[in-house]
């Protein structure tokens, strides 16, 4: 029975936003995927001079994560040596080795860890109060005078090339370009041979934001957290089969729908005009990802995505000849999207796509994809007591009014969601119905026939960034 061996990046999102500036995130994120990439996992393995260590074959790649299989009786030294490996190439990130074994890595997955059987390493905390702070995080003391600290000064030295600005001195030919990497250099990539483009990629989130239409101020971007469904369930139907080698392919087809999801709903969302990519995804690890994207091009890019993941696992599943009752259970994707101001910070709007995600999923009991969503710039930092999840489905079956009330004026959308706020609900309806017979908006009227006056309301809010 193989001993298995994880170590991973936990906290992935709270340790890229430890820094503001797009640049120095990217740093942060090609940090992890260099560290933990197939070709740096096998030049460890090498150096480390144990016998008997490989790459899980079982295993998907996802960025943050190393997966290997060890000699019985050696996996914690194995553990403690691979840590302190990621340690010096992600200076400030947190770090969890856990290792057990198993009939299969799917088994091993779904098993709790035994007591001495995981491994967490957190960074030294910085409590010498007189150390200068690092001028980039303000968390950590600086590693030199008037200079950043350790991580800081690793991000900068990944992030490839400063972006600058032309000026007198500095023509536009002769800007500096800012270098995408790894995950995000493979999307772009892919993104760019599937639509025959030559895209770039933004600068910083006032690019992405520029990429809006001229009728949305151009000044928003939106933070989409994405993660997989029902997956414990699906991975425990699969476990009790007696077929070795379908648990070992399954890991690595998951890794792939959620790649080829990202890379599908990116390039579905590129418009003819555009020579950057509207979509900066942060690190993809296995099924959980985290992007930013343009604003008003969320909706598309949520949608596509959802509809990628679903369609390429069932594709997954044909080729794999999973059983029928098996892939009745098979895991979807939930999102949860926060639209704000370019300048909003990232790591307030990651910890609030977050929260949107777990209130998507807690909505719908993880049973069907869903989205949650929050507009901070109208909303606040708190979705207001009537917003409800929409599934997939429902955003689906919507389409059309949907369409219908982001056709309204922005000051009519306005005024219909102040009537619909006000009163009782049969208030509310009445009023409704009075503004939408004198404005001849026939797709109100029948919404407030057919549906509750909060269903409408949720609907309205949302035209804010639809588009089809």
């Amino acid at each position: 029975m193989p001993t298995y061996l994880d170590a991973a990046v936990v906290r992935i999102q709270p340790y890229l936003a430890r820094t503001p500036e797009l640049r120095l995130r990217r740093g942060a994120s090609w940090l992890i995927t260099r560290a933990t990439s197939e070709e740096a996992v096998d030049a460890w393995i090498q150096d480390s001079g144990v016998r008997g260590v490989a790459r899980n074959p079982e295993a998907g790649h996802a960025d943050g994560v190393v997966t290997l299989t060890v000699p019985d009786g050696q996996a914690q030294a194995v553990a403690a040596r691979l840590v302190q490996h990621l340690r010096e190439d992600i200076p400030a990130a947190d770090l969890q080795a856990s290792w057990a074994q198993a009939p299969s890595y799917l088994e091993f997955r779904r098993a709790r860890p035994q007591p001495g059987s995981t491994l967490l390493a957190v960074p030294p905390a910085a409590d010498f109060p007189l150390t200068r702070t690092c001028p980039s995080c303000r968390v950590d003391p600086s590693a030199q005078a008037d200079g950043m600290c350790a991580d800081c000064l690793a991000r900068d030295a990944s992030a490839g090339r400063r972006s600058t600005r032309p000026g007198p001195s500095r023509p536009a030919a002769q800007d500096a370009e800012p270098d995408a990497l790894g995950t995000e250099r493979a999307v772009l990539d892919a993104v760019n041979q599937r639509t025959g483009r030559h895209l770039r990629p933004v600068r910083d989130m006032n690019d992405l934001a520029r990429l809006g239409e001229t009728d949305s101020n151009r000044n928003h971007v939106a933070t989409v957290a994405l993660d997989g469904n029902g997956m414990g369930g699906f991975f425990a139907a699969l476990a009790s089969q007696q077929d070795t080698g379908l648990k070992q392919r399954i890991s690595p087809e998951i890794s792939a729908a959620t790649r080829g999801a990202l890379v599908s709903a990116g390039a579905s969302i590129v418009r003819d005009d555009d020579e950057r990519l509207p979509v900066v995804p942060h690190v993809l690890g296995g099924d959980d990802v985290v992007v930013s994207v343009t604003a008003d091009r969320a909706w598309p890019f949520t949608r596509a995505f959802l509809a990628g993941f679903s369609d390429a696992l069932t594709a997954a599943a044909g080729r794999l000849s999973i059983p029928d009752d098996i892939t009745r259970q098979l895991p979807s994707m939930s999102a949860g999207v926060v639209f704000a101001n370019a300048s909003f910070p990232y790591a307030r709007a990651a910890r609030l796509a977050e929260d949107a995600l777990r209130q998507a999923k807690q909505d719908t009991g993880g049973a069907r994809p869903a989205v949650a969503w929050l507009d901070v710039t109208v909303d606040g930092e708190q979705p207001p007591p009537w917003r409800r999840t929409l599934t997939q489905d429902e955003l689906d079956g919507h389409s059309a009014d949907l369409a219908a009330l982001a056709g309204i004026s922005r000051s009519g959308r306005q005024a219909l969601a102040r009537l619909l706020g006000a009163g009782s609900e049969e208030e509310a309806r009445a009023a409704g119905l009075v503004w939408a017979r004198r404005n001849g908006q026939a797709a109100v009227t029948g919404l407030l026939n057919q549906s509750a006056v909060t269903e409408l309301r949720n609907l309205v809010a949302l035209t804010r960034w639809w588009r089809p």
